[in-house]
């Protein structure tokens, strides 16, 4: 999976939860660390992001695979 794909994908879910990131003033990036390997793993690295947000990180990275 290339780096604009995954960035595509992030905005995505990003844009589904607009109001918890728009309250926040933060972006999705703020919360999770990005590992390139081969292949890309997302890892949630604040406890401050809901678990639903969590959740479809999970979901979209695991259907990329």
């Amino acid at each position: 999976m290339d780096e604009k794909k995954v960035r595509n994908l992030l905005l995505e879910i990003e844009r589904k939860h607009y109001q918890f990131f728009k309250e926040n003033e933060r972006s999705i990036v703020d919360y999770i660390t990005i590992f390139w390997n081969d292949p890309v793993s997302i890892r949630v690295n604040d406890r401050r992001l809901p678990f639903m947000i969590s959740l479809d990180i999970q979901e979209v990275f695991e259907m990329e695979d």
